[in-house]
């Protein structure tokens, strides 16, 4: 079963994981309270990553507000704008809507 593997170019295999391999594993009964602390963990994580989400959403409508009219489109950098420096984000407005911050 684990030595399953498709060939590709150049000789090497990858795995693949087809539902007639893994549909013979076992999965492990989970204890109740473990699964309610999964749960818990789970909807910790998707409540954070809404929160998340929601932040990222009034950055960027704030980033628009530095727009002129005929600018109001963000750039690639700026849609992007948790991965560039403050330094780097600056040019970015500037080069973008001709402001400064």
């Amino acid at each position: 079963m684990f030595g399953e593997a498709s060939p590709l170019r150049c000789g090497q295999s990858r795995l693949e994981l087809r539902e007639q391999h893994v549909s013979q594993l076992p999965i492990p009964k989970m204890p109740a309270a473990a699964g309610k602390r999964l749960a818990a963990l789970g909807e910790a994580c998707s409540n954070a990553a809404k929160q998340r989400f929601e932040i990222q959403s009034a950055v960027r409508r704030r980033i628009a507000d530095l727009a002129p009219p005929e600018r109001a489109k963000l750039t690639g950098k700026l849609e992007a704008w948790r991965e560039l420096d403050f330094a780097a984000f600056r040019a970015e407005i500037e080069r973008a809507f001709r402001a400064e911050i």
